[in-house]
């Protein structure tokens, strides 16, 4: 919390065991490599402008650290609320790092 990298789910509390959304793992690693500039515009299809973790998902989609799922009408999507597992995780910090 010092760093901002995570705000804890309450102001009192963090809950360590909760699963975490891909949106919200994604949000955490964006914070933590924030000084990466987003550039472009929003890839992914269901990332709204006003959904809290946008930002976080256009910086992924434009440094090829997610790679959205193309579809069958050319959409990419990026399944926000999914939960990410810790391989996703490994994979997100290891793009992050290059």
């Amino acid at each position: 919390m010092k760093y901002g990298i995570t705000n804890g789910t309450s102001s009192t509390s963090f809950t360590p065991g909760r699963t975490c959304s891909n949106a919200e793992i994604l949000t955490m690693v964006y914070r933590a490599f924030e000084w990466m500039p987003v550039l472009g515009n929003n890839p992914l299809t269901d990332v709204k402008q006003s959904d809290y973790y946008h930002e976080a998902a256009q910086w992924a989609a434009e440094y090829d650290i997610v790679s959205g799922v193309t579809n069958g009408t050319g959409a990419t999507t990026f399944s926000p609320n999914d939960t990410c597992t810790r391989g996703q995780i490994v994979t997100f910090l290891y793009r992050v790092m290059g």
